[in-house]
């Protein structure tokens, strides 16, 4: 090591060195690859190699600057700010170990300094070794003196170098080092050539700075790898917090998931991601689910038109769903990720500007409906009184009773039009959300409850045919009638659901898409609106949980998967209020029917039935009356009983107390 420090001060002053034994005379032999210039790469003594001055640099920068060898005090060395790469020491095992070794042999390789203006002298390679001859207990340690002044690009390149070729710095370390370089005036050419990197790499990093502050700490403590830049980069390009929320993700699954997302597929396919999401970033919109209207800042225009709903409906919308033109729109606008029928829409300002077209769609349709309801009215009154004599006085208008009957038939016909394609725009909704978001779940109490509880074996064919013909991408074929109309096709029978609901489970690869199918599936079945298609074409299949300990919960959790997979949407919120509501009314009618039966047990089941009151029996009449609305034979067997016990307290004979098998009383 000393005859290195010697070979190191000739070179500085000048002097030819001759090959030493057993190593080329090439300079960049000392580089870690034949492409990584001025550096000694392979050496990793725990004193550190001397960093050398223009071996492998670019033309910019070719003098070498005169240099004298001393020993200084730790003390009168000070740290510069901003000339470090590094933002603080790394204290790992390595660290330890240098300063063991420091305090066993001495520091064996000296620092570089400069002398500082106001006294002692400036660090500018050299922090590990200087913190650790410190840490060791030294007070002088060996420097290299750097005499000639140097800009400070030159000397953030020797810091650079300097840490490089010991203990990696950190991507995000890395890269602010490059941007200094640059904005010191190096080219990226001139930077890799420099570092023995290639241009691509120092690009890399260079974009890295060009991401959101909140990913940058991912990149200091190698979180988030150097190779996720370019895909980051893209996608915050288009929406930063959908950047954000992707790092975040992938970040929270490798830590606590069981099967987490890898960078390698989240950044090629963030779609994925961010579907899989509870719920959307900011300014992140699904373009085929349910937008709130009130996430959105909408113009004084689209707020009229909202008024303008209200009053043509009687009721203000709370969201809505962008149309697949919708997404061609934003699409031109660079405002998307994924295909349109399970894409995003980015931008806040661009989802407020395709609702207030939509709004604006929307009542001009509202208008010709109105307008088509009346003309039709008219038609059909014209009609009548061109065919039908004028009734006598005070006589019934069979004209005007014809004509209002087509009317209503007319309404009735667009009713039942709108309830079709508000249940096929939820069933779209709905089957996209099960596929995005519920394909892969957590292997949790939930999910294992769901799939040991739904007989998939014996019932695949009648989910599917209950839910997933409905709405499942692709499972609906779509095409436009030479009228103009669009016509919605359906899988027509239990087989042939069956068959795409198994091709649909071998999709799975790992245990959690495997049952996140499954429950896509029952889910599916459990909430599609069958209003979609006319009535004589509805399945009027029901999802029965078999006899688990936990079949009663099991509509709640399925209610909390639809919740996850489709947040916010109003018509699931109604359907979740329905089926809440009426579990409510089961528990309440089975709590009144245990009590009639509590009442009645207690009036015939007493050993002395002279002691049973007619308010009593009156009493237990009444509850079984409200309890069991319907007749049944339960509510049959229990007043044959009290009318035995009336008849008792008529006649006095403790006989037609009595009750008899198969007597009627």
């Amino acid at each position: 090591m000393l005859r290195r420090c010697n070979v190191l001060l000739r070179r500085s002053q000048g002097e030819q060195t001759p090959p030493q034994p057993g190593r080329q005379s090439d300079p960049a032999h000392c580089c870690t690859g034949s492409a990584r210039a001025g550096g000694w790469g392979t050496d990793r003594h725990p004193g550190g190699p001397p960093t050398r001055k223009g071996v492998g640099m670019s033309p910019q920068n070719t003098s070498t600057p005169a240099v004298e060898q001393a020993t200084v005090a730790i003390a009168d060395v000070h740290r510069a700010d901003g000339f470090n790469p590094r933002t603080d020491v790394v204290r790992d095992d390595d660290f330890t170990r240098l300063v063991l070794t420091i305090k066993e042999r001495g520091v064996l390789q000296p620092i570089r300094v400069t002398a500082h203006p106001h006294g002692g002298y400036e660090l500018l390679a050299g922090d590990r070794r200087l913190t650790a001859a410190h840490e060791a207990g030294l007070t002088e340690i060996p420097a290299i003196v750097v005499t000639e002044a140097q800009d400070e690009e030159d000397r953030l390149e020797d810091a650079l170098i300097e840490n490089e070729l010991r203990v990696d710095l950190t991507a995000l370390e890395r890269a602010r080092a490059y941007q200094r370089l640059r904005h010191g005036g190096r080219t990226v050419k001139a930077i890799a050539l420099r570092f023995g990197r290639s241009q691509a790499y120092v690009r890399t990093h260079l974009h890295l700075l060009e991401l959101p502050d909140e990913l940058h700490a991912g990149f200091a403590d190698a979180t988030i790898p150097v190779s996720a830049v370019t895909g980051l980069r893209k996608l915050a390009q288009a929406s930063r917090t959908a950047a954000v929320a992707l790092a975040a993700e992938v970040c929270r699954s490798q830590q606590q998931d069981e099967e987490p997302w890898r960078w390698e597929d989240a950044v090629e396919h963030p779609l994925d991601v961010l579907l899989s999401l509870p719920s959307l970033p900011a300014g992140v919109y699904d373009a085929n689910g349910q937008c709130p209207l009130e996430q959105l800042d909408l113009s004084p225009k689209a707020i009229k038109g909202l008024d303008r709903i209200e009053a043509l409906t009687g009721s203000r919308p709370a969201g809505l769903t962008f149309t697949r033109a919708s997404f061609q729109t934003a699409a031109a606008l660079n405002a998307t990720l994924g295909e349109d029928y399970r894409g995003l829409i980015l931008g806040a300002d661009v989802a407020a500007q395709l609702a207030a077209d939509a709004i604006a769609d929307h009542v001009k349709d509202l208008k010709a409906q109105r307008q088509r309801t009346a003309e039709l009215a008219q038609q059909a009154a014209t009609d009548a009184a061109s065919e039908t004599p004028s009734p006598a006085q005070g006589e019934p208008d069979p004209a005007a009773a014809e004509a209002e009957r087509k009317a209503q038939a007319a309404a009735e016909r667009e009713q039942q039009a709108a309830e079709r394609e508000t249940a096929c725009a939820f069933n779209d909704r709905l089957g996209r959300a099960m596929v995005d978001k519920l394909s892969r779940v957590k292997l949790d109490v939930d999910a294992l409850r769901v799939v040991t509880t739904i007989d998939l074996a014996a019932d695949l064919g009648d989910l599917a045919l209950r839910g997933a013909r409905y709405g499942f991408p692709g499972w609906v074929t779509e095409e436009t009638t030479k009228g103009g109309k669009l016509k919605r096709t359906y899988l027509p029978n239990s087989s042939e659901a069956a068959a795409r609901a198994r091709d649909y489970l071998k999709g799975a690869n790992t245990p959690g898409e495997h049952a996140g199918r499954c429950i896509a599936l029952v889910v599916m079945a459990w909430f599609a609106d069958e209003r979609a298609v006319a009535q004589s074409n509805r399945s009027f299949k029901t999802v029965r949980p078999s006899g688990t300990p936990w079949a009663a919960e099991i509509p709640e959790i399925l209610e909390r998967y639809a919740e996850t997979a489709l947040p916010g949407d109003e018509r699931l919120q109604q359907l979740i209020a329905e089926r809440t509501r009426q579990r409510a009314e089961a528990a309440a009618n089975a709590a009144r029917r245990d009590e009639a039966r509590q009442i009645v047990d207690a009036v015939t089941t007493v050993e002395d039935p002279a002691t049973v009151t007619a308010e009593q029996l009156d009493a237990a009449q009444a509850a079984m009356t409200d309890a069991f609305p319907s007749y049944s034979m339960e509510r049959y067997d229990a007043e044959r009983k009290l009318k035995q016990l009336r008849e008792h307290h008529q006649t006095g004979d403790p006989a037609q107390a009595t009750v008899q098998p198969g007597s009627d009383g």
